[in-house]
């Protein structure tokens, strides 16, 4: 069984971004035969208040079968709190797996996974029709997206250290966007920023084709 855990440092641009896509690592478990198990776990942290936590987990049921999973968790936070985000992302595979010599395992994965989110924008002092400074809140977005991808992967276990090259095909469908914003909300943190790319909007739902390596 092969028991692994990582803790990585992640730093964002700015903690007044906000992430409507977060990549998950690859879950590579790179098995060998019935039986083995392979669990990894990391976490991120961000000084201007964004982290995550993340799980991911695999299992070979048989000679050339496997399962696995996958959890991450992410939460960012202005100062004041009110200008924040959070949200889990959560997926599941079975796969195939092949040795292909002493050295080198090919498998592949495929799955489905599942997000949602929640978002508020922050205030801001304003001034009133009667020339007062009066408190603007900007709005809350909440959103849920589907993922369904495959993924293949070819490497090396070593004692140390793990050797892979991974490239991941996703299709994503936010089937749920539910916004409370003002416009100038929108165009601040969502159509203009470089963290949110434009989508093909149908039926009311939008669409990502996404490849990760």
């Amino acid at each position: 069984m092969n028991f692994i855990i990582f803790i990585t440092i992640l730093l964002f641009a700015s903690a007044c971004s906000h992430l409507y896509y977060f990549p998950t690592a690859h879950n590579v478990p790179m098995l060998r035969e019935r039986n083995d198990a392979c669990l990894n776990a990391g976490a991120s942290y961000n000084p201007l208040g964004i982290s995550s936590a993340e799980i991911q987990c695999a299992w070979a049921g048989t000679q050339h079968l496997a399962m696995s999973g996958t959890y991450i968790s992410v939460t960012g936070e202005s100062t004041d709190r009110t200008n924040d985000g959070r949200g889990y992302y959560a997926d599941a595979a079975v796969g195939y797996f092949a040795p292909l010599n002493e050295e080198l395992v090919f498998e592949v994965f495929g799955g489905f996974g599942q997000s949602r989110q929640k978002h508020q924008y922050g205030t801001s002092r304003r001034l009133g029709p009667s020339g007062d400074r009066q408190i603007v809140d900007f709005g809350t977005s909440g959103l849920s997206f589907r993922k369904y991808y495959i993924q293949p992967a070819i490497g090396t276990s070593m004692d140390a250290v793990d050797l892979v090259f991974s490239l991941r095909c996703s299709y994503l469908n936010f089937y749920s966007i539910n916004n409370n914003l003002l416009a100038d909300t929108i165009n601040k943190y969502t159509y203009n920023s470089p963290l949110f790319f434009p989508l093909d909007e149908i039926a009311g739902q939008r669409y990502y084709y996404l490849v990760e390596s």
